[in-house]
């Protein structure tokens, strides 16, 4: 959602400043939203916090416990973390902004006429229609939503990945005008995702055979090797960033990993909310040159990888040293 919402964004600023007659790199608009993607993981949504805290996941089965979300997503080291990517993303990305734009570069008329144009409308002939319409459909179904919700956290739940989900869905209930421009939103958004969901069974066939093959294990487990209990955070980071380029999965590469990681860690003394943050950050860094991700923001502003890859790797160079360096403060802080 992050992604998409970026693109938009995105859009909209390239047309304000094409409205009025100022040039501005479209590429480096669309790189500079994809590269808000460089937090997904250590944010409300990310898959590793979520499946370590929720109940009768692998994780609290190998630890006999939950980590709850107070010790990865909310923890005072990984919100300073955002803050401190976010500062260097935007730095980067005003340093290496072109200060002269070639036409090429600047937002097309298609574009612009997309952004521009008139929302959908739906007409009500019939009672039917006239229900599809209405927005108490959509908004009851979401106070309904909202009502679970409410009282799940009052009788104590915690939050896991189901409940991320219902509050999702819960919102999108509430901001949809009517039924019909959920379904329109759902069409739309699924042409933009198309290539993903194209590519998805490719990637899950390399992640068996990465597997199945005891290549993640030799990966991860090298990199171990040289660990300390101050230092495997950081190689856990490096190791997760090189899965990543075959497992683009968050979901995915917990499972793939985890294991190993949280064995580590055990044997070694180590936090795991800090392996399992490790791991998101590693997801997360070499999303910047894994192109996969960006598919749908591709297809939404109508450029190919190679126009914003220049941003984004010097994105995927600072934001590294940034991740890397803050999961390294960690594990000594930590281990002293």
């Amino acid at each position: 959602m992050g992604i998409i919402v970026g693109g938009l964004l995105a859009r909209l600023v390239a047309v304000q400043f094409a409205y009025r007659g100022e040039p501005i790199s479209f590429p480096m608009l669309i790189a500079s939203a994809y590269s808000g993607f460089i937090v997904w993981h250590m944010g409300y949504s990310g898959s590793a916090p979520l499946i370590a805290a929720t109940p009768a996941s692998f994780v609290s089965e190998s630890l006999g416990e939950t980590i709850p979300l107070t010790s990865t997503i909310f923890s005072w080291w990984n919100l300073l973390a955002i803050v401190l990517t976010m500062v260097v993303v935007a730095l980067t990305l005003y340093v290496i902004a072109p200060r002269s734009v070639p036409e090429k570069h600047i937002v097309d008329e298609s574009i612009i006429a997309e952004t521009l144009g008139k929302p959908e409308e739906f007409p009500s002939r019939t009672a039917a229609d006239k229900v599809d319409n209405s927005r108490w459909l959509t908004t009851g179904f979401g106070l309904i939503v909202v009502t679970y919700l409410v009282t799940h956290f009052a009788s104590g739940g915690s939050t896991t990945l189901d409940i991320v989900n219902w509050i999702f869905l819960a919102l999108i209930l509430l901001m949809v005008s009517n039924v019909n421009e959920l379904l329109s939103l759902v069409h739309k958004a699924a042409s933009n995702v198309g290539d993903i969901l194209l590519q998805f069974p490719l990637y899950a066939g390399i992640m068996g055979i990465m597997t199945a093959s005891g290549l993640v294990t030799v990966i991860s487990n090298w990199m171990l090797s040289v660990s300390t209990p101050e230092t495997l955070g950081l190689w856990s980071f490096f190791s997760a960033g090189a899965v990543n380029f075959f497992v683009p999965s968050g979901g995915g590469q917990i499972a793939v990993q985890g294991p190993i990681l949280l064995e580590a860690g055990a044997q070694l003394g180590v936090d795991p909310s800090i392996l399992i943050m490790a791991l998101a950050y590693g997801d997360q860094w070499t999303n910047m040159i894994q192109p996969f991700w960006a598919l749908p923001l591709l297809a939404l502003a109508g450029l190919r990888v190679r126009d914003i890859l220049g941003y984004t790797t010097a994105v995927f160079i600072t934001s590294g040293i940034t991740l890397g360096g803050a999961i390294l403060t960690i594990g000594f802080l930590f281990a002293s």
